[in-house]
């Protein structure tokens, strides 16, 4: 994945779809720096969707290209950046969403970390 899209290689999007059948697209990633290939679902806490982009973001990673980002996206599509990985230890490319426990936001990244394979992450937004 690229870390500057454009429109032949797509950072992807946030869309909604009402029940008629009408999409509206409310953030298009740019991979620098907010991130690009959002691969899992939002989850929804309190009015917020929260979820993540497996590359693109503000870090590079010692594997080529960007390491990916924890977002939050309001519903009139205002989108902020809650977490570059590859800042550290903190793992990189998370592909998979995030959880919600009491208010903190858990995840899992594939590669990086402390060993190289990936870390189990928590995130209080």
């Amino acid at each position: 994945m690229a870390s500057n899209c454009n429109s032949v290689d797509s950072c992807g999007t946030v869309f909604s779809v009402t029940p008629s059948g009408s999409e509206k697209v409310l953030h298009a990633f740019r991979g620098d720096p907010d991130g690009a290939g959002p691969v899992a679902s939002l989850i929804n806490v309190k009015g917020t969707l929260y979820g993540t982009t497996e590359f693109g973001g503000p870090y590079f990673c010692d594997i080529g290209g960007r390491c990916g980002t924890v977002f939050s996206i309001a519903t009139n599509g205002t989108e902020k950046v809650l977490h570059g990985f590859g800042s550290g230890t903190d793992g990189i490319h998370p592909p998979a969403g995030v959880t919600d426990v009491d208010g903190t936001l858990y995840g899992t990244t594939t590669d990086g970390g402390t060993n190289g394979y990936g870390t189990v992450f928590a995130l209080t937004p």
